[in-house]
């Protein structure tokens, strides 16, 4: 007698298990986004669908961001031997991005450092440039960039004033062009480079130069907490547009050689 009841029991503490882990394993992502939206309401979600696991959230708005999209992909695997990884893709209307995400699973509360790999996303120039520090002309095109690993870390971004680098660069980010067109119909080809970390001064070195095109540029930016500073070379070729001349004299130095210096310090 004792025997059936032990596998009575037995029997029953799987089947609640297995309904416990069936629920977990399905419970939509519906129900996160609706407490997500409760806790913080300045976060708008117009759709979500999937499991919380395997989810896409759709016209997303928050802040700057506006009708967005973010679906993830948790690895099971992963989270059993206490990590959290999972491949994330965003899109909006500007931005388009993809990256694997892992930390460890005691940091999902309250997350510190934020391991990111294989990460590529591609932005539209003319979206950006009203963030630039001194004023640009229109200016049309794509930049699209890479990282194999990086490294975020989140707490400066609790803090009244972030300091940087808040991203550790185990390895560079490239970044690349399509043909970048300023005033509607100036070609000024495109352009490849890399973003580093320095150590004097903390902060982030930007390197660019020219792939294809009339004007041969090669510089740098310097990013710190405290300034931004540019250096940049250009060599006109014999067949630039004069337009494009016309505009290089307004906003650089003309050297002797014909040359044109593009030397910047802007304090932040």
């Amino acid at each position: 007698m004792l025997l059936p009841r032990a596998g009575y029991l037995c029997f029953s503490l799987i089947f609640i298990m297995s309904l416990i882990v069936g629920l977990i394993t399905n419970l939509p992502v519906t129900v996160i986004s609706y407490e997500v939206q409760k806790i913080r309401p300045d976060i708008i979600i117009g759709k979500a669908t999937g499991p919380w696991w395997d989810a896409q959230l759709d016209n997303v708005s928050w802040q700057q961001i506006r009708q967005a999209s973010v679906s993830w992909d948790l690895d099971f695997t992963a989270l059993i031997k206490g990590q959290v990884v999972a491949q994330f893709d965003f899109s909006q209307a500007s931005i388009k991005g993809s990256t694997a995400l892992s930390l460890p699973l005691r940091q999902l509360l309250n997350p510190k450092n934020i391991q990111l790999t294989g990460t590529q996303a591609q932005v539209d120039i003319e979206k950006i440039t009203p963030y630039a520090p001194y004023p640009l002309p229109k200016t049309v095109g794509k930049i699209t960039i890479f990282a194999d690993q990086l490294s975020l870390n989140l707490a400066p971004l609790k803090t009244i004033s972030s300091t940087i680098p808040m991203i550790a660069l185990e390895t560079p980010i490239s970044f690349s062009t399509s043909d970048i067109v300023v005033l509607d119909q100036l070609s000024m080809g495109t352009y490849s480079g890399a973003v580093t970390n320095t150590n004097n001064p903390m902060g982030y070195k930007i390197t660019l130069e020219s792939e294809s095109g009339d004007l041969n540029i090669k510089g740098y930016s310097l990013l710190t907490n405290n300034a931004i500073k540019s250096q940049y070379l250009v060599k006109p070729s014999a067949t630039v547009n004069p337009q494009l001349t016309k505009l290089l004299d307004i906003m650089g130095q003309r050297l002797q050689n014909g040359d044109y210096s593009f030397n910047t310090a802007y304090s932040l």
